[in-house]
């Protein structure tokens, strides 16, 4: 069974999962399925507002599906929560060097 099976059978088993919705979102990360990925973190964003890298994968997966104001405040709201989070300084600053190249 592959990881987003797995994720997916857990999630019918409890709904309210913040492991396997999280854990789900980063499989579909792995496998290009941007959409996907964002809507699991959205999820997990709505079950801990506070999940700092919940906002910074799903900037990453808006990132990929060019809604680069969405991906903005995602990364945005995933450094006010965790100022330590590199990764997420990265990408908003990729975000904003590809916004001038337009």
């Amino acid at each position: 069974m592959d990881a987003i099976a797995a994720y997916t059978r857990g999630l019918a088993i409890s709904p309210g999962s913040l492991r396997a919705v999280y854990n789900r979102g980063l499989a579909h990360s792995r496998a290009n399925m941007h959409r996907e990925a964002a809507a699991d973190m959205g999820a997990a964003i709505a079950l801990e507002p506070g999940n700092a890298k919940a906002y910074l994968h799903r900037g990453a997966a808006r990132t990929a599906l060019k809604e680069t104001d969405g991906a903005l405040a995602d990364m945005t709201e995933a450094i006010r929560l965790d100022p330590k989070l590199d990764a997420a300084f990265l990408g908003r600053a990729r975000l904003h060097v590809d916004a001038k190249r337009v």
